[in-house]
Formats: C-alpha cells, sequence, structure tokens
C-alpha cells in the first residue's frame, strides 16, 4: 500500500516532542493582553462527533446592515515558529494523513488536540477574520487579527442538521439564534456562488462502520448535510479574503489554485457525452456550462457515472506561488487558511500573514521556500489521495471476503480493456466484471466511448447498463460473474448510434434545473473529505 511506501511514521523525532513537551498547555497573559480580547463573543465549533483537533470556531451577531461573522482559526503559527524543529517536520510531511480509524498528524498531539485545539470554556489563541455582510450577504467589510477567544459550545455536525430539521434540541436560545442567523447568512452566501458559476460534484464517500474487534461490519454513505455547507461556507470567505490581503500585500505567496480545464479535454468529454445521448449547453463561460451540464443530469443513475468523468476531464487543484483563480470555486482569489493543524499551506499562510498583513513577525519566508513548500503539500495530497484508494480497495476486499457465491445488482460506472467497473446497488463497493465473463464471442473496447462491443452479434456493454451478478472471487480485487438468467443485463436505454454522427431520434437530455438530485457541497470533515 502507499501508505507503507511513503516511509511516514506516526511518531515524531525526539527533537520534535521534546520541543513540543516545552510548550505551555495555557497561552501566556501577556500574549492575552497584546491581542484582540474576543473572550465574551459568543463562539461555537462544529466538527464530526469523534473530533479531537477544532481548528476552526465560528462567532455570528446579527447588526443593522445584515450580519458580522467571525471565523476564528487555532494559531498554530503562535507555538510553531518557522525557525521551530516542529515547522520543519511539518514542512516534510505536508499534511495530516486521515485513515480509518488512524490519523498521521503534521504536528504533535500536545499541539493539536490540546493547545491548539479550540475546545470549550479554555482561553485559546486564534486568527480572525471579521466580515461585515448586509441583507443580501454581500462583503461590506473584511479584517484580519490576533485575537483570544474562549469557545461557549462544542457541537456535532449531526445534531446541528437534527435542530435544523425541527427535532428537540438541548441548545441554548443564544446557540438557537447564532446557528439560525448562520443558516440564513450560509443559504444566501450559497446561492451567489452558484450564480457566479460554483461547480459542484456529487461525489459520495464511503463511510466504514466497525464491530466491537475493530473490524469492518457496514459500508455506508457520508451524506452531505447543511450543516457541512455552513462551515464550508463561511471558511470559504476567510480563505477568500487571507489570499486577496496576501496578493496585495506580500511579495510571494502560497494559494490554492485549480486551472481551467484543458480544452482538448473538453472536446474529448463533449465525445462521450454525445455517444449517451448528453447534452453539452455552451453558456456564457466554461464554469457556467459545466455548472449546466451537473445539474441537467436527469437521475442519480447518471450523476454516480458521469460525475467521475466530468470531473476526470478537470485540473486537479494545488498548491502554487502563483496567483491564479480557482475554477471549481470560481474565485480569483483562493487560499487554504482555516486548518493550520492539518495543513502545510495554512500554516504557511498564517505565518505569511502575520509577516506582511500583521506585521506581528518580523521572521522572512522566500519565495524559494514556497515554491519548496507548495511542492511538498501538493505531492503529500496526492499521495494521501492515492493511499485513501488503496485503503478503500482493501476494506471493500475484506469486508466482501465472506460474501463469495452472493448475487447483487449494479451499474456500470466505468471500464478500462480488462472489463467492466460495476458499482453494486446494495452497497458502496465497486467491482469488476473481467470480460471474458460477458459472454461467448470476442469483445472489443472502444476507448472513446467507454464500452465494450461484441462484432460478431453487435451486443455491447456501456454506461448506465444494469446487471444481475455473483461475487466470484476476491482477492486483489472483487471480481463478479453475470448470474446467467435473462435479465443478467440490460441496457438503460437502446439507441442506435452510428460513429461520428446522431440520428435525428436520438434521444438528448437537456434538462433544465429539473434534476432530482440533491444540491450540497464539499464537506468540512476530517476523514474522506474532497479537497476544494
Amino acid at each position: 500500500m502507499r501508505l507503507q511506501r511513503q516511509v511516514l511514521h506516526f511518531s515524531f523525532p525526539d527533537a520534535v516532542t521534546a520541543e513540543v513537551q516545552n510548550l505551555p498547555l495555557e497561552p501566556d497573559e501577556q500574549e492575552i493582553k497584546r491581542r484582540r480580547d474576543l473572550r465574551d463573543v459568543f463562539t461555537f465549533t462544529i466538527d464530526p462527533a469523534s473530533a479531537k483537533d477544532f481548528d476552526d470556531a465560528i462567532s455570528i451577531q446579527e447588526t443593522e446592515q445584515g450580519w458580522r461573522l467571525w471565523v476564528h482559526i487555532a494559531d498554530v503559527a503562535h507555538y510553531v515558529g518557522l525557525d521551530s524543529q516542529t515547522f520543519a517536520e511539518a514542512s516534510v510531511r505536508g499534511n495530516s494523513f486521515y485513515f480509518p480509524k488512524k490519523v498521521i498528524p503534521m504536528i504533535p498531539e500536545r499541539l493539536s488536540n490540546q493547545i491548539c485545539s479550540l475546545r470549550p470554556d479554555e482561553d485559546k489563541l486564534v486568527m480572525t477574520v471579521q466580515t461585515d455582510f448586509d441583507r443580501h450577504a454581500n462583503t461590506l467589510k473584511q479584517s484580519i487579527y490576533e485575537a483570544v477567544i474562549r469557545s461557549d459550545a462544542r457541537l456535532a455536525y449531526e445534531e446541528v442538521d437534527e435542530y435544523f430539521e425541527g427535532k428537540p434540541s438541548r441548545f441554548s436560545p443564544t446557540l438557537k439564534k447564532a446557528l439560525d442567523d448562520s443558516r440564513v447568512l450560509s443559504g444566501k452566501l450559497s446561492r451567489i456562488r452558484l450564480d457566479n458559476g460554483y461547480v459542484f460534484f456529487d461525489l459520495p464517500e464511503i463511510e466504514y462502520l466497525y464491530d466491537e474487534e475493530g473490524f469492518v461490519h457496514h459500508l455506508g454513505i457520508a451524506e452531505e448535510t447543511e450543516s457541512h455547507k455552513l462551515i464550508e461556507n463561511f471558511m470559504l470567505v476567510a480563505n477568500e479574503y487571507t489570499a486577496l490581503k496576501l496578493s496585495q500585500k506580500a511579495p510571494a505567496s502560497m494559494y490554492r489554485i485549480h486551472e481551467d480545464p484543458d480544452p482538448q479535454k473538453i472536446e474529448r468529454l463533449k465525445e462521450v457525452l454525445d455517444f449517451y445521448g448528453i447534452a453539452y449547453i455552451d453558456k456564457e463561460n466554461l464554469n457556467k456550462s459545466v455548472q449546466h451540464l451537473l445539474t441537467s443530469l436527469p437521475n442519480k443513475d447518471y450523476h454516480r457515472v458521469f460525475d467521475r468523468i466530468i470531473l476526470r476531464s478537470m485540473k486537479k487543484a494545488k498548491y502554487s506561488p502563483l496567483h491564479k483563480r480557482h475554477f471549481g470555486l470560481s474565485l480569483e482569489n483562493y487560499t487554504h487558511f482555516t486548518s493550520p493543524i492539518r495543513r502545510l499551506c495554512d500554516l504557511t499562510v498564517h505565518h505569511l500573514c502575520k509577516i506582511h498583513i500583521l506585521r506581528s513577525s518580523h521572521a522572512g519566508i522566500s519565495k524559494e521556500q514556497i515554491i519548496r513548500w507548495a511542492n511538498v503539500a501538493s505531492e503529500q495530497e496526492l499521495q494521501a489521495d492515492a493511499a485513501e484508494r488503496d485503503i478503500e480497495k482493501v476494506y471493500s476486499a475484506t469486508y466482501m471476503r465472506d460474501k463469495v457465491g452472493e448475487e447483487f445488482s449494479g451499474l456500470m460506472i466505468s471500464a478500462n480493456s480488462s472489463g467492466a467497473l460495476i458499482r453494486l446497488n446494495e452497497m458502496p463497493v465497486t467491482a469488476m466484471l473481467l470480460k471474458n465473463q460477458f459472454g461467448k464471442g470476442k469483445w472489443e473496447y472502444r476507448d472513446r466511448e467507454i464500452r465494450f462491443v461484441n462484432p460478431s452479434n453487435s451486443e455491447s456493454f456501456e454506461l448506465l447498463d444494469s446487471v444481475k451478478v455473483r461475487i466470484m472471487e476476491v482477492s486483489d480485487d472483487v471480481y463478479l460473474e453475470l448470474t446467467g438468467d435473462p435479465e443478467s443485463h440490460t441496457h438503460y436505454h437502446r439507441v442506435k448510434r452510428v460513429d461520428k454522427k446522431r440520428r435525428p431520434n436520438q434521444r438528448r437530455i437537456m434538462v433544465d434545473a429539473k434534476s432530482d438530485r440533491k444540491k450540497g457541497d464539499n464537506k468540512h470533515r476530517r476523514q474522506g473529505r474532497k479537497r476544494r
């Protein structure tokens, strides 16, 4: 597995451990006096129920003009100086690695879970982005400063969602008011982002449930919820503002960029979509075109198949010293500022803010250092993504091992020259149906259409096809065979096609705002999170 090949260590060098052990658990009184004191401002955190590293907190108040929002981020840079052993180690690790039941942290737990964690009823040092909004969620005024807070409530996503659903709640009137205001503001921010061309991919993630002995006993889907969206919207506010200020003040900075897709890949995407009868409509810009495409897919099966195909036509977001727009978020200015406990970029950006915006630090960061750290953070993120895919494969195979011989239904979501990738309907497992299991004859793989064709009888295996399968073998992967009954393979819709031309009666899907897809966005998750 990539986790093993990475040679990452769960433990830290002795020099780092000793350095962190000497840090005080509570902030110095003189440091508190130097900062803006927000301990009387009602503050709360929203995180997964199992989280221990609370690196962001929220405060919100209704004003005559609209709302004032405070996004408080743990001031890790105060404790982890640029010349420290801890920063040197973080600059090698790049990010924290989050896996089922295990975390490889970027910084020691004494920092992440104790000193910097924004736990309730404890004085904590933070970097705060303060934003005033009008009633339409337009930004009126923003600032960033060093502060001290004292969190009043630690909330889990689940209980916030239950409150939003109208279920009985233990929350105080003050907390309810804060959540109600947050909900209204977040909704308005979401509408603005969508109007600006925010591109959303509906990519459900696997959630692992364990028995008492620590073995996976159930695979589920981690749902996107309103509380996740709320936190994400507020984090985007802070990230965008920080990037803007650094672009104005710092001679060099680190950004989170997502470059526009290559035109050749978009043309290739159009070919695939056209073959399957899906219309790609050119809008006023590429963001709007992709956004319209995603919202026009008519049902969940189409999203299960084509969201990933569309995503593969996009470039990968990365860290860079270059100040470029973020295509997926449709933002001209963007960086990562809100998770310095677990991301090197955010920790670096905090130091840059102290040096160039707040002038509270006399340290220096060269462009060469930023380039090096951006490369490390980007590479480590790729490794983490790859390791997560490996783990999903291993866990799925382990879970399915005692199900050999059992029958399931599934959907063809992709293919390669070896066979078809089938996503099972009963559980979030992707398995392989090798082409030698398709039936008699020679099966040709047609990469441009992502399908198999049998020239002798014109039969085919295509995207969106439904299959009834039996678990045949579980080894390095989960392998399937067709059950053999007459309905073991059915096409989603049968449309005769000819190469390069579409017949006049070929169906095209042009559904405007009629998708049954649940609208949502990226999770604020410690595990299995999507990365923007």
